[in-house]
């Protein structure tokens, strides 16, 4: 289920469509409701039918536009629960988003599995009451010159919300406060017949679409379904989810940047780094995540001083000997070799 006001984000639409596609490919028969205002013609439905064929469904995506006066404005994002309520059981797994979140198989993959685990880990009312959730980024590319830094820096968190390590049953997890905002969510048949008797999740209406999206699950008061928003914590950037339009906040914060913090205990941006009082499950992966990250600026500094010597055509056993230790990840031996000949620096 897809808000697209207008098809001013008609780009993004249609890759969402292919993403969609590719569903379908892996064994998925999803069909494609879109909420709009805008009049879709035949040929424009032609148009998009001309890009979805599935050849393992043999038959095009089953795209469906559900038109809305223009005057209906902003509560659009409201309309996507009255059509769920008329069709929860003729499909196993909902998910609902707008026009610029785009959304991806590994999404839907790692969704279904990380739910079923945290079933496993909370069998009684643990889906009830927590949720696995997405954290939007936007991509912000450099226009030439890439550094490696560049590289890292271009994809931007969009919300800042509060991110603590928690554990569940020793299992590493993100908690989500504060800002919990993703512009979609993804639930399976069970979840939404669920929180139907706890919050009347089918019924709930608003005119801001961020309480549709968003809000109406995370939040307790107002009649919201008051969900815990977890991201699972080794697997963190399987779910951030990109806002495809290029747009900056200064205070937004790269992906990869607050991955790396959290991985090694700290605070997910703050400048100077702030050491986090990290639970016990998630100390043995921050200790090899530390080790890890040790043993790659050796062997960057290896390989700097294994291309001057390649060359220079100098040292070639010395250059030998540390190659053969590196492709056997026998760090404490390279380190031996290197302190041994003081060419190396």
């Amino acid at each position: 289920m897809l808000l697209a006001y207008n098809l001013n984000h008609f780009d993004p639409l249609t890759e969402l469509l292919s993403n969609y596609l590719t569903m379908c490919e892996s064994g998925w028969i999803p069909t494609v409701v879109i909420f709009t205002t805008s009049n879709v013609s035949i040929n424009l439905s032609n148009y998009l039918a001309s890009k979805s064929y599935c050849y393992y469904a043999n038959q095009v995506l089953d795209i469906q536009v559900i038109k809305h006066d223009a005057s209906i404005g902003i509560a659009l994002g409201a309309e996507h629960r009255k059509y769920l309520a008329k069709h929860i059981d003729d499909y196993d797994f909902f998910i609902y988003h707008e026009d610029d979140i785009m959304i991806k198989l590994s999404h839907l993959a790692g969704y279904l599995y990380e739910t079923k685990k945290l079933h496993k880990l909370m069998p009684d009312i643990g889906l009830l009451n927590h949720c696995i959730g997405f954290q939007r980024y936007r991509h912000i590319p450099f226009a030439a010159g890439y550094l490696e830094h560049d590289i890292l820096e271009q994809d931007l968190l969009e919300e800042m919300p509060n991110f603590r390590h928690i554990c569940i049953q020793n299992e590493p997890y993100i908690l989500v406060e504060g800002n919990t905002h993703q512009a979609m969510w993804m639930f399976t048949r069970n979840q939404i017949l669920n929180f139907q008797s706890k919050c009347n999740f089918l019924n709930y209406t608003s005119a801001s679409r961020e309480h549709m999206s968003s809000f109406s699950l995370f939040n307790s008061h107002g009649g919201g379904c008051g969900l815990v928003k977890l991201l699972p914590g080794l697997q963190f950037n399987t779910f951030t989810v990109l806002h495809y339009y290029q747009q900056r906040h200064v205070s937004w914060t790269p992906v990869y940047l607050a991955y790396m913090n959290m991985m090694n205990g700290f605070h997910y941006y703050s400048d100077p780094k702030v050491r986090e009082s990290v639970p016990s499950c998630w100390q043995p992966y921050i200790d090899s995540f530390n080790i890890a990250a040790k043993t790659d600026s050796k062997i960057d500094k290896i390989l700097s001083n294994i291309t001057r010597y390649s060359d220079s055509y100098v040292n070639n056993s010395v250059v030998s000997k540390i190659l053969s230790q590196v492709n056997s990840s026998s760090i404490s031996k390279v380190d031996s070799i290197i302190s041994s000949n003081n060419t190396i620096n």
